[in-house]
């Protein structure tokens, strides 16, 4: 739609004048405003990951989020059907183990069953490999085979352009040292192995 830019107020982003054309499209814009603002407090309350791209296809009533559990399962579903053509059974159970680990860790750490796969960043790898290493008691091989299984699960999301890059990109999968600590391998921060030491006291009792 073109509009006259003489009857146009820059500054306000809206139309001037009194006739009937003015008025129609000013209700418009208004309507459109509280839509976004509406969709972006939606989206805060959530809090989810916002973006322009996000708000947008909320406005055309599109569903483009994709969920991290969501994808794994039709991952473990699609391997399942391959087995014993493409894939071991053993295979399959490694990453129906690694599914349940991801779960645990996402109800342990955000209180939620699944979350956006582009909420996905380094900090939540890292947080997932102590995790492993701390509650999970697994020794630094055990995690990062179960981290290989999950990053397989994000690469798709990466080829598939659900995630713009790759939060494993810069996260080191070859062994460490044996004399550091599991929180000094990922990378931790104190504030949260105090955090971690408190709720896993809280998980024993």
């Amino acid at each position: 739609m073109k509009w006259d830019e003489t009857r146009w107020d820059q500054e306000k982003g809206r139309a001037t004048g009194v006739k009937e054309d003015v008025r129609t499209i000013n209700n418009y814009l208004d309507t459109l405003t509280n839509k976004v603002r509406n969709a972006r407090k939606k989206l805060m309350d959530d809090d989810d990951l916002i973006t322009a791209e996000i708000l947008r296809d909320m406005m055309l009533g599109k569903n483009t989020r994709k969920m991290i559990m969501e994808i794994f399962a039709k991952h473990n579903e699609n391997m399942a059907a391959l087995v014993p053509v493409d894939y071991a059974e053993g295979t399959l159970e490694r990453y129906q183990i690694s599914y349940q680990h991801t779960k645990d860790f996402l109800m342990w750490e955000y209180q939620v069953e699944d979350i956006d796969i582009r909420k996905l960043d380094q900090h939540f790898i890292q947080q997932y490999a102590f995790w492993l290493k701390t509650a999970h008691k697994c020794n630094h091989n055990s995690t990062m085979k179960y981290l290989a299984n999950f990053k397989k699960i994000v690469l798709i999301a990466v080829r598939s352009g659900w995630l713009p890059g790759d939060p494993f990109a810069n996260f080191k999968m070859n062994q460490e040292n044996g004399d550091q600590t599991a929180a000094d391998r990922a990378g931790i921060s104190t504030d949260y192995k105090e955090r971690l030491r408190i709720r896993t006291g809280e998980l024993r009792t």
